[in-house]
C-alpha cells in the first residue's frame, strides 16, 4: 500500500475521508483520501487567488487566518498567503485598517480571520498621568500610530522617538507584540 508521510502540522491541515470499495472477488478495500481543510469548494486551480472584498459579521467562524504586521493591515489592496497556504487578495474600501479579530470574506464565501503579527514595539510605562499625557501629545503631534493602554504606551520601535521619550523623562523598553494602535478620531475600522 501507498503510505503518505506527513508532519504533525501538515496532518492538522488535512481532513481525512474514507472510501470503501468492493472488489470483484467480494473483498473490500478501504481507501483514505485527504483533503486540505482550507481549500474552498469549487477552487480547483492552485494559482487562483481568492478575493476578500468585505467584512463578515463579528461572530463569523473563519476557515483560515491571515497574520499581518500593522503596515500591511493598513492597505486596501494586498496579495497575501493565508496561514493555511491559500492565495488571497484584499480588495477593501480605502481609508480603513484591519484590526486583529476582523473576519473578511468575498464572493467565494471563504472566511479569513485577521491576526496582528508580533512586531518590535517601543513600550513606555508610567503612573504619572501628566507625564503620560505629555508623551502622548508629543508623539501624536508627529502623527505616530499609538496604542494607548492604562499607564502604558506602545509604538513601532524607532530609536529617534525612543530618544525623544527618554528626553521627556521616561524610560523605553522593547518587546515583540501584536500592535493595535488607536484608529483615530476620524477613522472607521473593522470592529
Amino acid at each position: 500500500p501507498f503510505v503518505l508521510s506527513l508532519s504533525k502540522h501538515e496532518r492538522e491541515q488535512l481532513v481525512q475521508c474514507f472510501l470503501i470499495r468492493q472488489c470483484c472477488d467480494g473483498n473490500y478495500w478501504i481507501i483514505k483520501i485527504y483533503f486540505h481543510k482550507h481549500q474552498p469548494s469549487g477552487l480547483s486551480n492552485s494559482n487562483t487567488m481568492l478575493k476578500l472584498t468585505e467584512l463578515a459579521p463579528a461572530d463569523t467562524q473563519a476557515d483560515d487566518s491571515l497574520t499581518l504586521p500593522f503596515e500591511s493591515r493598513q492597505k486596501s489592496r494586498l496579495p497575501a498567503l493565508t496561514d493555511g497556504g491559500v492565495k488571497v487578495g484584499l480588495f477593501l474600501q480605502r481609508g480603513n485598517y484591519l484590526r486583529s479579530g476582523t473576519v473578511l470574506t468575498g464572493n467565494e464565501k471563504f472566511r479569513v480571520l485577521i491576526k496582528a503579527a508580533p512586531e518590535t514595539l517601543s513600550i513606555v510605562r508610567t503612573d504619572d498621568p501628566l507625564l503620560f499625557a505629555r508623551v502622548c501629545y508629543h508623539l501624536g503631534n508627529r502623527h505616530i500610530a499609538l496604542q494607548i493602554l492604562p499607564g502604558e504606551l506602545r509604538f513601532l520601535s524607532d530609536h529617534v522617538l525612543d530618544h525623544m521619550v527618554e528626553g521627556l523623562g521616561l524610560s523605553v523598553s522593547h518587546e515583540d507584540l501584536p500592535f493595535e494602535p488607536e484608529a483615530g478620531a476620524y477613522q472607521h475600522h473593522g470592529h
